[in-house]
């Protein structure tokens, strides 16, 4: 079963690994969907980032960049699940909120996963801008990690 795993993932955590790797366990197919929010600035490169998921799984994992928002991005694939992770009450209650949302207005199902990686990629972000690439590379997974360093010239 296919299945969408939209975020920003910027950049794409352990955490978020564990949830693809929860996925492929339970026999899903995750689709890795990047998605803009125009809120937030992007600190790490989109493409950089697509392209490590890509090569975690090699190729297993699909992983794209959609301008759309999740549920447009389903109904492209025509997938009717989406897979989020929670790490804790306050993961869980803005997903549970957001699941209602898809499943009442397009019919979409939202799988909640839980992770015992409480790693933001808020808090990665904090490493990376405090140069603690040794506690950072701790946080993504090793493709990711030598992305940010390839990009950056780190």
């Amino acid at each position: 079963m296919d299945v969408l795993f939209p975020g920003t993932f910027d950049p794409f955590t352990i955490g978020h690994k564990m949830i693809v790797d929860k996925a492929l366990q339970m026999k899903m197919r995750p689709i890795v969907c990047f998605l803009n929010n125009p809120k937030k600035e992007r600190t790490f490169s989109l493409n950089a980032m697509v392209n490590a998921v890509w090569r975690i799984w090699d190729a297993e994992v699909e992983a794209y960049h959609y301008d759309l928002n999740a549920s447009d991005v389903c109904k492209n694939f025509g997938i009717n699940v989406i897979i989020k992770g929670v790490r804790n009450s306050q993961d869980f209650e803005y997903e549970k909120n957001m699941a209602d949302y898809h499943e009442r207005f397009f019919g979409i199902q939202t799988i909640l996963i839980p992770t015992s990686e409480n790693i933001s990629s808020t808090m990665v972000r904090e490493l990376y801008r405090l140069k603690a690439f040794n506690l950072m590379q701790k946080t993504v997974p090793e493709y990711v990690y030598n992305a940010i360093m390839n990009e950056y010239m780190l």
